[in-house]
């Protein structure tokens, strides 16, 4: 216990000799202090213990990365005594050398303690596949998950996945124990969601500014504009959106190349999701007596079921997007889009969106290399799926090893799925699912190339 500790300690003092002088404040922030409406009461909830205790933003952001530090350790342990120490000690380096996964222990957002709490999440369900589960663990591995989905609610794909982990536990147990374990933890996560969502109305007295809602419309608002029906609900709020967005589809269209059309959709997206409201949705609103809200979700759903190959499509376009992080931001990348602006400026709805009028996108030395992992870490773990479906196909044994990494892969592969569906590919999603693609990589790599490795060597040392 001392020596991991120290591993704490050490993973501390190395992100705290990265720290900025006062934690980073982005757009989001404010929401999070502010105790948003929208937000979940998660990440604000533990912004209030720790202010209530009169702590300062910058203690606050020395919190995260002792959290960040904790978890790593925890998980570093985990993984040292049931699966190896060369794969414990890779898994720790990966969290903390990772500029995006360090970075964001220095912002006050969400996905700082929601990357804490994904590594404990990580240390339960290794445990319950490297090792014997106890019905504690269980327990403790469905409370983890339900916190995961109070802190960001694009974690809701863990609940089926991890339910679903749990039953299929490579463990000398009987089926129907599988099923009451995974009962009890399905329950214990879904009962704490509950409870944030009693506690988020107790909160704001009844007010739910549904970020569904608002998700749906963005999405909705891009799809190409269609003959108004008639009868239409909006036929107003229809003609000034058709009118609005016209413009934005036409840029949109207007290149060819991916990296420049996924930064389009990604900025349009933001506009449509926090700040384009155009008059006539709160008019439709009072004309119909049904909340912002309500019409919002009424629009975007006609739209949607309209046009649901045109959505699907968007959505294949943002699954891409979140495999392929940030690839306007590279030297190739800006220069594609500065050529973009030469023909197309100024972009439609420009000044709302000053990130459309920079020509020269921010870059860092780490992006490209931190693309090609991702990359080719997406075509293994597609590769894997494949193998794992042929052989559970052919009724053969994975291994405890590979059905982890399956499990891993498959919540990956589903929360990028039910993100690109409802959201748009902002790197922030796909950062906090790095951990998981790092430890699915692992033991792929443990059972197809450290495992037959080691036979080999010892088959030639014995002749």
């Amino acid at each position: 216990m001392f020596a991991w500790t120290l591993v704490a300690i050490a993973v501390f003092a190395a992100l705290g000799l990265q720290a900025p002088p006062v934690p980073v404040i982005e757009p989001d922030s404010a929401s999070y202090l502010d105790n948003s409406a929208f937000r979940r009461l998660g990440y604000p909830a533990f912004l209030d213990v720790l202010q209530s205790l009169d702590a300062t933003l910058r203690q606050i952001m020395w919190a995260q990365i002792a959290l960040y530090a904790a978890a790593t350790a925890a998980l570093g342990r985990v993984l040292w005594d049931q699966a190896a120490p060369w794969l414990a000690v890779v898994m720790m380096a990966s969290l903390a050398l990772n500029p995006f996964l360090i970075e964001y222990q220095f912002a006050i957002m969400s996905e700082s303690i929601w990357l804490s709490a994904a590594l404990v999440w990580l240390a339960f369900l290794s445990v319950l596949y490297l090792r014997s589960p106890s019905f504690r663990s269980i327990l403790w591995f469905g409370l983890i998950t339900g916190l995961l989905i109070v802190i960001r609610p694009a974690s809701l794909p863990f609940l089926p996945l991890a339910i679903a982990a749990v039953v299929v536990i490579p463990a000398a147990l009987r089926m129907r124990v599988r099923l009451g374990f995974g009962l009890a933890a399905g329950l214990l996560a879904t009962a704490l969601v509950g409870a944030e969502r009693l506690a988020h109305q107790h909160r704001h007295d009844g007010v739910e500014n549904s970020q569904t809602a608002a998700v749906l419309f963005a999405r909705a608002l891009l799809l190409p504009a269609v003959v108004l029906p008639e009868g239409a609900a909006y036929p107003a709020l229809e003609r000034r959106v058709a009118g609005d967005l016209r413009p934005v589809l036409q840029a949109i269209e207007a290149t060819a190349d991916y990296r420049v059309r996924l930064y389009l959709l990604a900025q349009y997206g933001i506009l449509g999701h926090f700040s384009y409201r155009p008059p006539e949705l709160d008019r439709a609103a009072t004309r119909t007596g049904e909340s912002r809200e309500d019409v919002m979700a009424a629009f975007a759903l006609r739209r949607i079921g309209e046009q649901p190959l045109a959505f699907l499509a968007h959505g294949a376009e943002q699954f891409v997007g979140l495999w392929t992080i940030l690839p306007i931001n590279t030297p190739s990348g800006a220069t594609a889009y500065a050529e973009f602006l030469q023909v197309n400026s100024p972009l439609p709805f420009a000044t709302e969106l000053p990130a459309l009028t920079v020509a020269e996108l921010p870059y860092r030395w780490f992006f490209p290399y931190l693309q090609v992992a991702l990359w080719l870490g997406g075509l293994i773990l597609l590769g894997h799926l494949l193998w794992a479906a042929a052989a559970l196909a052919m009724r053969r044994s994975l291994g405890a090893d590979m059905w982890l990494a399956l499990t891993l892969n498959l919540t990956v592969q589903a929360s990028f799925a039910g993100i690109a569906i409802v959201n748009i590919a902002v790197e922030r999603f796909t950062v906090v699912h790095m951990p998981l693609i790092a430890l699915a990589l692992l033991l792929i790599a443990r059972t197809v190339v450290v495992g037959p490795w080691r036979s080999v060597s010892r088959s030639l040392c014995d002749s």
